[in-house]
């Protein structure tokens, strides 16, 4: 996705940063959820060598508040997973993981928008916005 991006706005460097990547399932990666037989993703579960939902959520605001500081009253562009962004939305809403899901979905290649201060505290944001997408494209 950075490099698709980089296409249009040559001047921006990519920066790759390991905290703001999906959830690790740990010994699940890989495996499809309907193959499992339960949730791998409900949020206190720890699988086997992966990481909890707020051990994610740790990561990823630990991240957060460090761009924040550094480029305060600038615009920075994340490429990630549905996984950090639930963690932004949590943030900028107080809702938690499983209400979030159940109201709102993370499509592939939709845009969130958020506005984050020099704290790293989420204030406003904007979802699911998929107008740059081609007509007819649907939601995986």
């Amino acid at each position: 996705t950075a490099k698709a991006i980089s296409k249009f706005h040559r001047n921006v460097k990519i920066k790759i940063d390991k905290r703001i990547r999906e959830r690790n399932l740990g010994v699940y990666e890989g495996i499809k959820m309907s193959d499992l037989g339960f949730d791998a993703l409900h949020p206190p579960l720890r699988p086997p060598n992966g990481e909890t939902f707020s051990q994610m959520s740790k990561r990823v605001m630990g991240f957060i508040k460090e761009i924040a500081k550094k480029y305060e009253d600038e615009t920075v562009l994340l490429a990630t997973h549905a996984g950090p962004i639930y963690v932004l939305l949590a943030k900028a809403t107080g809702l938690d993981f499983l209400s979030l899901k159940a109201k709102l979905l993370c499509p592939n290649c939709c845009v969130h928008k958020f506005e984050v201060d020099g704290k790293g505290r989420v204030k406003k944001m904007r979802v699911d916005e998929v107008r740059h997408r081609k007509q007819g494209e649907r939601n995986r």
